[in-house]
């Protein structure tokens, strides 16, 4: 997603987004709302936590609580990179180790 997301310059103005991504893993409740125009929303502390780390986190990188590092057992794909942020204090959470996400170039 960070990779492969071009915008063409079709404005007068150019334009330069970066995307902050959050990642958790946890229990969730989903479904589909709406009687006229329907949405499908997902609930839960997991979505808010990942909430947390995409707002907390920096333009163009993947942040990860450790929580996800463990529940996917990705400490074990070789292709992965986890760099050490630190503990944050996260509202609603307190203090959590946090992670930036990269794709190892050793392939």
């Amino acid at each position: 997603m960070l990779e492969g997301f071009i915008i063409e310059q079709k404005f007068s103005f150019p334009i330069d987004l970066g995307f902050r991504i959050g990642l958790h893993s946890g229990s969730v409740v989903a479904g589909v709302i709406g009687e006229n125009k329907y949405s499908y929303d997902m609930w839960g502390d997991a979505v808010n936590t990942a909430s947390r780390m995409e707002s907390h986190g920096e333009a163009g990188k993947i942040h990860v609580t450790e929580e996800f590092i463990h529940a996917v057992g990705a400490e074990n794909f070789l292709p992965l990179r986890f760099i050490r942020r630190g503990e944050m204090e996260i509202k609603g959470k307190g203090m959590m180790k946090t992670y930036f996400l990269e794709q190892s170039h050793n392939l």
